[in-house]
């Protein structure tokens, strides 16, 4: 048995239990996206270059990739292309550090942090608290 067949069969439990819900939930990109369209007019283009940090969780919805790029296009970021990005993105490495594992960290670190640098980013946008906790600090000293 898989680890998610027991969290499966409590949905399918529960969810018959549930009341009506007259909401239809919706990503967040999809949410932002929409909503700057509603308002193109009045947007004023950033003309910046940004290397983006996709957090971990956005592994898991691969099909809401593209929505950071049309955003970025709306307001008139550059997302500069990187070896360690989209696919190929690497972790802040918080994890690897809570785990202990001090090389590694410092090695994943060093690598992300450079290949932003190298990709001539101005910024690094990130999407994920634990991201921005993990690795802001070290971008900055880097000039980004």
């Amino acid at each position: 048995m898989s680890a998610i067949q027991p969290l499966l069969h409590m949905h399918q439990r529960t969810a018959s239990k549930s009341p009506s819900n007259p909401y239809k939930p919706i990503h967040f990109f999809d949410y932002l996206y929409n909503k700057l369209r509603e308002h193109e007019s009045e947007i004023k283009p950033l003309n910046i270059k940004v290397a983006y940090q996709r957090p971990c969780t956005s592994r898991l919805t691969p099909k809401k990739e593209h929505f950071v790029d049309d955003v970025f296009s709306l307001i008139g970021v550059e997302r500069v292309v990187r070896r360690y990005d989209r696919e190929n993105c690497l972790c802040c490495a918080g994890t690897i550090r809570g785990q202990q594992k001090y090389d590694l960290f410092v090695d994943v670190q060093k690598r992300n942090v450079e290949d932003m640098v190298n990709a001539g980013a101005e910024y690094c946008v990130f999407n994920c608290p634990a991201c921005f906790s993990s690795l802001s600090e070290a971008v900055a000293k880097k000039g980004v």
